[in-house]
């Protein structure tokens, strides 16, 4: 739906802004009025009332509950101080969206002055070159969706953002960040969509970062166990000196009860979190340098004998193993997602899939259910993908002929053209 502009200037659009109190009766239509008209009003009473009285309708204005002020670069000059001032508050109680996309926006200082506005829900920043969120932003305590995409942020996700309890959706993609804190599983509980496509998840050195912000995370982290161990686990010697590497983001997820949509599209990505939470509906994960989808779920009765071999670590399925087989196989961080509808691995560098992608996703869940939750998979565009195990071959080719069960679209990949259609005769 298109939206006119406001062509006002921001300061004349808050000037102009009102603050209203409740009328007695409060309903949905504006008031309506009698007035007489003063060139009849010496008729007589017994006059028609309908020639004499006009019935008025009054427009009752209502507070701001919107602003749109989206590529406004000459009016922000590249902060946020022409929006946040205190004598615009008493106005901006009922504010609900504010959208300043491509404004020119670097410096946010100030924006925690929206601390009072309890109904704002909505904030987009997006496309504006912020590099770091001032810690104030965590004190917006009622935002439930925020919009952070194409801006300069770096290093790890900014700590401010834990603090917005309330936070349902968080679109952060196209930034620099390379490390996802322990704390954001712990408190962003609420979150429903994450989306971090286009951020180099690559991990980071403890002395990286910009400015205080990250000496300030790692304070923080360092109090939890967790996370120390896990950087520990990182730490690389270079010149006899130890330098501390975070990882790029927190192996155990399950913490997000509400997590249903989470995209790490073209994120760099070598490695996966080894544990989803089970509310996970779709993950979109394409474009990214994944040559093995190791089935990450830790194994607590891993042999210590090191005669033993470690050829399963990858858990591959391949079209030799019996079902037997496959069922005395552990079960893996894909049987821990019950309700995964999608699941993109499009260009990609995959040279199999693993046992518990398979067994877990596109097998019946169950005994007595005859299909699996998942309704789409994307394999398409991964050159190195040379055979698909039989079991796959069998949904492919139930998708095909008699439209059920998932949807697995492998075209194009030249390597199993001739397997596809060897298996369709």
């Amino acid at each position: 739906m298109f939206t006119k502009k406001d062509l006002r200037k921001i300061p004349t659009i808050l000037d102009e802004a009102i603050e209203c109190t409740a009328t007695e009766n409060d309903d949905d239509d504006a008031m309506l009025v009698d007035v007489t008209d003063a060139k009849n009003s010496s008729s007589s009473k017994n006059d028609n009332k309908d020639n004499n009285i006009h019935r008025k309708r009054l427009k009752v204005e209502k507070p701001l509950s919107e602003l749109r002020l989206g590529r406004r670069q000459q009016e922000f000059q590249g902060k946020v101080t022409v929006l946040c001032q205190p004598m615009y508050m008493s106005k901006l109680q009922s504010l609900q969206i504010l959208n300043v996309y491509d404004c020119g926006i670097s410096n946010v200082n100030g924006i925690g002055m929206f601390k009072d506005c309890h109904h704002l829900t909505t904030i987009n920043m997006g496309r504006n070159p912020i590099t770091e969120l001032p810690t104030e932003f965590g004190l917006l305590k009622s935002l439930k969706e925020l919009w952070l995409d194409d801006c300069q942020l770096r290093g790890s996700l900014p700590l401010c953002l834990m603090e917005l309890s309330q936070l349902e959706i968080l679109k952060i993609s196209n930034n620099h960040i390379t490390h996802l804190p322990t704390t954001m599983v712990k408190k962003m509980i609420h979150l429903r969509v994450l989306n971090l496509d286009g951020n180099p998840l690559v991990g980071s050195n403890s002395g990286g970062g910009s400015g205080t912000g990250t000496s300030k995370i790692l304070n923080e982290e360092e109090k939890d166990q967790e996370e120390e161990k896990e950087e520990n686990m990182m730490m690389m010697k270079d010149d006899d000196t130890e330098v501390h590497r975070l990882p790029p983001f927190p192996n155990d997820w399950s913490g997000m009860k509400s997590l249903e949509e989470l995209y790490m599209r073209n994120c760099q990505m070598t490695q996966l979190p080894h544990r989803l939470p089970p509310s996970l509906l779709c993950w979109h994960i394409s474009s990214n340098p994944l040559s093995t989808l190791q089935d990450q779920y830790p194994k607590s009765n891993k042999t210590n004998n090191p005669d033993e071999s470690d050829d399963d670590d990858d858990n591959e399925i391949h079209p030799s193993h019996s079902q037997s087989h496959q069922d005395d196989q552990k079960r893996t961080v894909w049987h821990n997602l019950p309700r995964l509808k999608d699941l993109s691995l499009n260009s990609c560098q995959l040279t199999s899939l693993p046992y518990g992608l398979v067994s877990g996703l596109l097998l019946p869940t169950s005994s007595s259910s005859s299909s699996s939750s998942l309704t789409r998979l994307m394999l398409s565009h991964n050159p190195n993908l040379k055979q698909l195990p039989l079991e796959v071959l069998h949904v492919i080719r139930a998708s095909t002929e008699f439209q059920t069960g998932p949807n697995i679209i492998w075209e194009p990949n030249p390597q199993l053209e001739s397997q596809i259609i060897s298996s369709s005769q």
